[in-house]
């Protein structure tokens, strides 16, 4: 089938019956209306943090440098995974305010904010008992597992790998709660990024002190088989000898064991001292670049994505109601509709005879 019996075939029927798709059309528009005032239209909160290089990989590079700590790609989509996932956004729930929680409850996507209105005029006619407000009242109960979807689809995390930053947008239907939401990430993302540096820190310590507890054994040791040496040759403290070689090298070898290992316990020991100076000064390396303020941005997209939705809809229904009449009256359009009806194949075309 060519481009002309496809025009024939399709667009030709529905320029015929263009008034059947106006018409639909029309009723998608009258119909949408309404949808500015059942869809609330919802006020949008930011915030923007900074990850810089967390504490178990920044001591070693940037010890000693004010210059930003700038996070490895990977370290930076990883913290953004987090504050994503539903385990993290459980903890955020729980410790939202009860008011808080309460109005996160309230229908919030487009199929929800509907069913609501619906049912409110439902209970109207046929009252609160009936069985299908019931339903939808069912259907609409929240749980606390409910709401950390609720959450997750009100909170959106996006990240740049290549500047360390990660923007969190809250989207509500209360100008008030955006702030306290992301407020409430931020706490507890700072709170758990800051115990991991304190982890990641004490394991440092531990790990300095049994180096300086071997460090220390070492020198006791060293420093005892120095003194039992001493003891066995009578040789007193300080004293060099110097008429027996073999002696006197093994009192050198042994002087410089014991010096050796003194040697390793001052640095085990600095570093010790180092690292317990460390754990108590950890900070968290989430920095905050814009505090999540009350929202100055407000947006309808719901409530144009309905309309949207609501025309094209009733516009492709004009168009299948015009398609179908067509096919129903079976009007003669093309070749194919001629043998289709006489059961003869067309072997040719009487051209058209101008006067």
């Amino acid at each position: 089938m060519d481009f002309y019996e496809y025009f024939a075939k399709y667009i030709i029927p529905i320029l015929e019956r263009k008034k059947i798709v106006l018409i639909f059309t029309l009723v998608g528009i009258i119909l949408s209306f309404p949808a500015t005032f059942i869809i609330k239209p919802e006020y949008v909160t930011v915030a923007t943090v900074f990850v810089e290089e967390p504490y178990y990989q920044s001591r070693k590079i940037w010890e000693n440098t004010l210059a930003p700590k700038q996070p490895t790609q990977g370290y930076v989509e990883m913290e953004a995974r987090r504050i994503q996932g539903a385990s993290f956004v459980l903890e955020v729930v729980k410790s939202l305010p009860k008011d808080v929680r309460e109005k996160l409850k309230a229908p919030y996507t487009t199929e929800e904010q509907l069913m609501a209105f619906f049912e409110k005029k439902l209970s109207n006619i046929f009252g609160e008992d009936s069985k299908i407000v019931q339903f939808l009242k069912k259907k609409r109960r929240k749980s606390i597992y409910n709401l950390v979807f609720q959450v997750m689809n009100r909170v959106s995390v996006h990240f740049d790998k290549q500047s360390g930053l990660i923007y969190l947008t809250a989207k509500t239907l209360r100008p008030e709660i955006g702030p306290v939401l992301l407020k409430t990430y931020l706490d507890i993302w700072i709170a758990q990024n800051l115990e991991e540096n304190k982890e990641s820190a004490r394991a440092q310590t531990r790990f300095a002190k049994e180096l300086r507890d071997k460090a220390y054994l070492a020198y006791v040791k060293a420093q005892k088989e120095l003194t039992e040496f001493r003891k066995r040759y009578q040789i007193p403290g300080g004293i060099k000898v110097t008429r027996d070689v073999d002696l006197m090298l093994e009192q050198n070898n042994l002087e410089a064991k014991v010096e050796a290992a003194k040697q390793r316990l001052k640095e085990t020991n600095d570093l010790y001292t180092n690292a317990k100076m460390a754990e108590a000064g950890i900070t968290s390396n989430i920095k905050i670049v814009q505090y999540p303020e009350f929202p100055v941005k407000k947006t309808m997209i719901k409530s144009i994505k309905l309309i949207i939705a609501t025309i094209v809809i009733f516009f492709g229904l004009g168009i299948g109601v015009s398609l179908g009449l067509e096919f129903l009256e079976g009007k003669i359009r093309i070749k194919s509709d001629i043998e289709d009806t006489i059961g003869i194949s067309v072997i040719g075309q009487i051209a058209k005879i101008e006067e």
